[in-house]
């Protein structure tokens, strides 16, 4: 199990601050965060604890410096929302 996971709050789809949906994201950046990528039922209870708009978990796919590329899931409190 991950023991500790890093996050931010940011505010999404806005230029100005405190404007926007609030949103959480976790980067799962290294190789612990493996099975939080994989497990969808944990990444539900993440979402549901955090409990606002929307929860992204971003898992880097490599790219460039200046085009990395992510691999994107996106979470509600209650579901996960298909992003294609």
């Amino acid at each position: 199990m991950v023991s500790s996971l890093r996050f931010y709050t940011v505010d999404a789809f806005t230029k100005a601050l405190f404007r926007g949906n609030q949103a959480a994201v976790i980067v799962l950046d290294s190789p612990d965060h493996e099975k939080v990528a994989q497990d969808e039922e944990l990444c539900q209870t993440i979402a549901a604890e955090f409990n606002i708009a929307e929860t992204a978990f971003a898992k880097p796919l490599g790219g460039t410096q200046v085009q990395p590329k992510y691999l994107l899931r996106w979470w509600t409190p209650t579901y996960e929302i298909p992003l294609w």
